[in-house]
């Protein structure tokens, strides 16, 4: 929601900029749209990115990290539901039974601190948390931690998590739960070359997130250049343990953003 605030004032600016070069009653009416919607969405933005309401709202002491807050438990397994004891009357027609989400332990509000990865790392990823914040050195440790960290890239989903290469259902394999997307990869390493780079970062975590970003840019290329020149493919998303290239391809449209990792003029 901060990044989407902020981008539509920017857009709506810009909007209110190119309405000011038209004539005609109708650009008036646009031009305050654009002012209004700019305007609004700027006061959003300064909310959202306020760094003491995020970790009112979303950092966790005891668990050193950023959380969302919800209804949530991870007390959950899927059950094949039982056979009917009598046989069907037609049991050509009898569909497949399709497993059933168990609920073990029913959900309580709360941070769900239980999982780390993408979901986690987004005050980082996206720039929200500022180059001094106490919070950014706790962060790297955790983007640094095996848990998350591999020689392929970073895992979208820690190891440790209960939904860790879990299925959605029995038609549908682990998606967003370990493997590795470059399109976050790729803003893991701009934001490292961010704060490595920020007169405002402490020394210390500037030089430690240079070291970061270095290592991830080429493990990154080695993992996706690899595969390329192994299979002919880029790749929807790589195998978090192993770095090979998994489900659609070719699949060079956010994957094709190693070429940025690579480039070292990108922050």
């Amino acid at each position: 929601m901060a990044l989407f605030a902020r981008t539509v004032a920017r857009l709506a600016s810009v909007v209110a900029q190119y309405a000011q070069t038209e004539s005609g009653q109708a650009r008036l009416q646009t031009l305050e749209h654009a002012r209004l919607l700019s305007a609004e969405y700027s006061r959003w933005a300064d909310l959202l990115f306020d760094p003491d309401i995020l970790d009112q709202l979303h950092w966790s002491d005891e668990a050193g990290r950023y959380a969302d807050y919800g209804l949530h438990t991870d007390a959950v397994h899927l059950q094949m539901p039982a056979r009917p004891t009598e046989p069907r009357s037609s049991p050509e027609n009898e569909e497949e039974p399709k497993p059933i989400r168990i609920t073990d332990k029913p959900p309580t509000l709360k941070l769900v601190t239980s999982s780390a990865g993408y979901l986690s790392l987004f005050p980082l990823l996206l720039r929200i948390l500022p180059p001094n914040s106490p919070r950014l050195d706790r962060i790297l440790s955790e983007l640094e931690s095996d848990d998350i960290w591999t020689e392929h890239g970073l895992r979208s989903l820690s190891r440790s998590s209960p939904l860790y290469m879990k299925s959605n259902t029995k038609d549908d394999p682990p998606y967003w739960r370990g493997a590795i997307w470059i399109n976050m990869n790729y803003l893991a390493v701009r934001s490292l070359r961010y704060y490595s780079a920020n007169a405002r970062t402490p020394t210390d975590v500037a030089s430690r997130a240079q070291k970061l970003a270095v290592r991830l840019s080429r493990n990154l290329a080695r993992t996706v250049l690899g595969e390329l020149e192994r299979t002919g493919y880029l790749w929807e998303q790589y195998d978090d343990n192993t770095g090979r290239g998994q489900r659609v391809h070719p699949f060079s449209g956010w994957t094709s953003l190693v070429a940025l990792t690579i480039s070292s003029d990108v922050y």
